[in-house]
């Protein structure tokens, strides 16, 4: 029977190490929020996953996102508007986390994609935040809000797992 080097058990050691610190990150952010659920997913090589969140004008969104295995931890990822436009849109990303207030009523989606890899899926661990509208947190419509509070047009990047 052979052993494995020493280095090579050091490392996989820091890996999972950085994994879990990473995951216990993720579900801290994650549990700030008000409705929050977290999964973890495999996505094949070639393959795109998309999930769905239907919410009203002025409802906070938070999508937290990060690669926790697989070839070298990066997937594609799309956010969509309930018109198919794209509200962001990163390429090989290892993780993420992004904030916005729905523009309109409707269905949002997320869509994770391994479609540039060639044989490798990947296991991604995500939630979708949704948080309170702007009418119940501002006390006024979200056709009344103030400028500059919430711009339609904006995705907010708020940070990176360490």
């Amino acid at each position: 029977m052979t052993s494995r080097p020493r280095e090579t058990c050091q490392s996989d050691f820091h890996n999972n190490m950085t994994t879990m610190r990473n995951l216990l990150a993720f579900l801290a952010i994650s549990s700030v929020f008000m409705a929050t659920e977290g999964y973890f997913i495999t996505i094949d090589a070639h393959a795109e996953e998309c999930f769905f969140e239907k919410v009203t004008t002025g409802t906070k969104l938070g999508l937290a996102f990060e690669v926790a295995e697989g070839g070298f931890l990066d997937i594609d990822i799309k956010i969509y508007s309930p018109d198919g436009k794209i509200i962001h849109e990163g390429e090989r990303e290892s993780n993420g986390r992004y904030t916005f207030p729905a523009s309109m009523d409707g269905v949002y989606t997320y869509c994770f994609s391994n479609k540039m890899s060639t044989m490798t899926p990947k296991i991604v661990m995500f939630s979708m935040d949704v948080g309170v509208t702007e009418e119940k947190t501002h006390g006024e419509t979200a056709e009344g809000a103030a400028e500059g509070d919430w711009p339609v047009d904006h995705i907010q990047q708020t940070g990176r797992f360490t």
